[in-house]
């Protein structure tokens, strides 16, 4: 066993004092012995003002929490690897005023949670409500599962912003009416208020045309809406309603932009409901009532893709002719109806001065849009060639969605967020991220031109969790089930273990691993580069495959993949090609079946910069085999990929191990990738000062990563004079979150 694994010396103080976070002011169950939820809530901060309460992993039946008189905020223990279950009870307490109030990382199970503003939020004020990292599954006939917005008697003219990010919500029950999800602020008065709502990253899944995913009702106060990055699955994705089914003159404006999002009526499997569906519905009704009409709209959908069999926007309802400005613009986007067949309508009604406009759209076979014309650059009747419809969206290395966006609209929709000369708030910003939180823009068809992709899905980079089990290994290797991975016959892959991932073990191996193509079976295997010793059961890679930017010098570019081989003799190290010193360098070897470079190479490898390049070298010092081919990524360091020195700043040294200090690792469960790198040639002089042949690997504890030795030995920690050895780290941005699911394990479609 390894004994020297920080995960099981109880870090949490060390880490919690070197990352300066403040303590919680109850612990439950700890400091509230013997009570329930709602008695540590009563007993927080004396009864009367705002409480705090932190929750241990656990379950948790029966622990409704009311607090109507008093803001709060419940959240999950940092660094968790297991949420709390809170399993039938009901919390529902309020922002005040101007003190918000939050729900973190918690599971939910036929619970539902519902914090809304009340009171008054001065003029130049911001009040706030986060309700994020959470999971809800419900199999009772409830909706307003998430309930949030403003109560009617909350006022401004201060704003409300709302965050509700990175919850996944389902309901298997169809008897339910109204919203999973329901946002509403009908009561925030007067109309120079503003309400804002950044509705990101989550995933929601209806299975009734009665239950919308998302149920927006709008208000009369300035209202500003970003859905970006969301997976929404049913028969109805979203509904706007109206208060009460009827518009007021003193309604503010309302924008509403939709960027990277999935609105499917497919269910999870890929099943399309029996009733069909509508993405956007409304019920806008008038209800005859003197001057309610819908005026100051605008609606913007950019880079979404869109599945489904019925209405894409239906605003058919509202039977008063408009007289004010409505946009609705469309960029972008990819429409389908898969198996085609059905018309899919764009229905504006009787919106009359509404501008429909747009292009870039990828519309395909049978689908047709209404009353919206075609601009020059959209691709009528166009497959876009997705994996694996219904049950993923994401895109083939062949698809003519690749790279078909442009960059234009995507600066218009995020770079100032400033649509049409209304500027949008900062707190509405989102990263340049897909539907699947993978980076955007980057070269898809190798033109020397990076643009967008149209769609929610960017083909390009990809983590996945790769778990090592009896039905993917055989003898020494181990397959891969990921469709796009195996779709590419030259994919390249770059992998790290990782010690204890979610619910599974921590277990040694101590085994050089390397990548190869079965292309018998046509799957990417990792394999152990000892013949002699079979794959065990249990394991967790982190691997990670980027597309597109092949065989770039370096020199120039961001990044790019290429690959090099030893020639005929055995070399003491081998020159990539790359002559910037300012990159991060990522290295593994590919076995390549029927050709000379099927050689294996059972050391593992180094990177080190000679002040003209980079090479790569065995940590042992032997040299490399003759023909061995070595697959090579490179970019320069950036928000997701940086360098730690054992002893640094950034990398503190704890038992042996090197702790990892940097804003994307801290108290999440990001699975990262790492590479040795000598820093002779960055700093100081000397090669590589960790003990020879090392097999490196990843843990985690107390919400922080470390990087250790497989057999357990001490990493010596770098030294400005002697150099030694530092660690190239590169995580998935995606998954930066508080301790959340969000990474794709590769038998998804398995």
């Amino acid at each position: 066993m390894k004994a020297s694994k920080w995960i099981g010396y109880g870090a949490a103080a060390l880490a919690l004092a070197a990352i300066g976070t403040a303590q919680a002011a109850k612990i439950f169950p700890d400091d509230c012995p013997g009570m329930t939820l709602q008695q540590c809530v009563d007993s927080d901060n004396g009864g009367t003002g705002p409480f705090f309460i932190t929750v241990k992993s656990g379950t948790y039946t029966n622990q409704t929490v009311i607090a109507t008189t008093r803001p709060g905020s419940i959240v999950a223990e940092s660094g968790l690897l297991a949420r709390p279950e809170i399993v039938n009870s009901t919390w529902r307490w309020k922002a005040l005023g101007a003190s918000g109030a939050s729900v973190r990382g918690f599971h939910f199970v036929n619970s539902t949670v519902d914090i809304r503003h009340d009171g008054t939020v001065n003029a130049g004020d911001t009040v706030g409500i986060t309700i994020e990292n959470n999971v809800f599954e419900m199999s009772s006939g409830i909706s307003d599962v998430i309930r949030t917005g403003c109560n009617a008697s909350s006022n401004g003219p201060g704003t409300v912003q709302i965050r509700v990010r990175n919850n996944q919500v389902s309901s298997s029950n169809t008897s339910a009416l109204g919203g999973l999800v329901r946002v509403d602020c009908v009561g925030l008065t007067p109309s120079t208020a503003n309400m804002d709502l950044a509705f990101t990253e989550n995933r929601v899944q209806t299975e009734s045309l009665d239950l919308a995913g998302l149920e927006l009702q709008l208000a009369r106060a300035n209202q500003d809406i970003i859905l970006a990055q969301n997976e929404f699955r049913g028969p109805r994705n979203v509904r706007f309603v109206s208060e009460n089914g009827t518009f007021v003159t003193d309604y503010g404006n309302l924008r509403f932009y939709a960027f990277y999002n999935l609105f499917s009526d497919r269910l999870a499997d890929g099943s399309l409901p029996s009733n069909g569906g509508q993405l956007i519905d409304s019920n806008l009704d008038d209800n005859g009532s003197t001057g309610a009409v819908l005026n100051d709209v605008t609606i913007y959908f950019n880079y979404n893709t869109f599945d489904g069999n019925w209405d894409l926007l239906n605003f058919a309802d509202h039977t008063t002719a408009s007289t004010g400005n409505n946009d609705l613009y469309l960029y972008n986007n990819i429409f389908t109806e898969v198996p085609s067949g059905d018309t899919f309508l764009l229905n504006s009604g009787l919106l009359t001065t509404i501008v429909v406009a747009g292009g870039g759209n990828i519309i395909g076979p049978g689908v047709t849009l209404g009353n919206y014309t075609l601009e020059a650059d959209d691709q009528p009747g166009v497959d876009p060639m997705y994996v694996a419809a219904p049950a993923r969206y994401a895109l083939r290395p062949d698809s003519p969605a690749i790279d078909s966006g442009g960059n234009a609209d995507l600066a218009f929709g995020f770079t100032q967020l400033a649509l049409f000369g209304n500027p949008v708030p900062d707190f509405l910003a989102i990263s340049h991220v897909d539907a699947d939180g993978f980076r955007r823009v980057i070269d898809g068809d190798d033109s020397a031109s990076a643009e967008a992709d149209a769609g929610a899905y960017e083909w390009g980079d990809r983590f996945i969790a790769h778990e090592t089990s009896d039905s993917n290994r055989i003898n020494n290797y181990s397959n891969i089930y990921d469709s796009i991975m195996n779709a590419d016959a030259d994919a390249s892959g770059f992998f790290s273990h990782i010690w204890s991932y979610e619910d599974t073990p921590g277990q040694p191996h101590d085994e050089a691993i390397g990548w190869w193509y079965r292309s018998s079976v046509g799957r990417w295997t990792l394999y152990n580069e000892n013949s002699s010793i079979n794959m065990p059961a249990g394991l967790v890679y982190s691997v990670f495959y980027p597309t597109g930017d092949r065989g770039g010098s370096g020199n120039n570019g961001f990044r790019g993949i290429q690959e090099v081989q030893v020639g005929a003799t055995p070399a003491a190290s081998l020159d990539t090609g790359l002559t910037q010193r300012n990159l991060a360098v990522f290295v593994r070897h590919v076995y390549k079946s029927g050709t000379s470079a099927a050689v294996r190479d059972p050391v593992n490898l180094e990177v080190y910069y000679d002040g003209t390049s980079w090479r790569i070298y065995h940590v042992d010092g032997s040299n490399l085999p003759a023909n061995a081919a070595y697959m090579v990524y490179y970019q320069q360091p950036s928000q997701n990929v940086f360098l730690a020195y054992p002893g640094g700043d950034n990398a503190p040294m704890f038992l042996g191990s090197v702790l990892v200090k940097h804003p994307q690792v801290v108290f999440n469960c990001t699975t990262p990738v790492i590479q040795q790198v000598a820093l002779r040639g960055l700093f100081g002089n000397g090669l590589g000062a960790n003990p020879a042949n090392q097999v490196l690997d990843v843990a985690f504890g107390a919400g922080l990563i470390g990087i250790t030795n497989e057999d357990g030995s001490a990493i010596q920690p770098w030294n400005f004079l002697s150099g030694g050895t530092g660690f190239f780290v590169m995580v998935d941005p995606k998954q930066a979150f508080e301790c959340q699911d969000r990474i794709y394990k590769d038998d998804f479609d398995h």
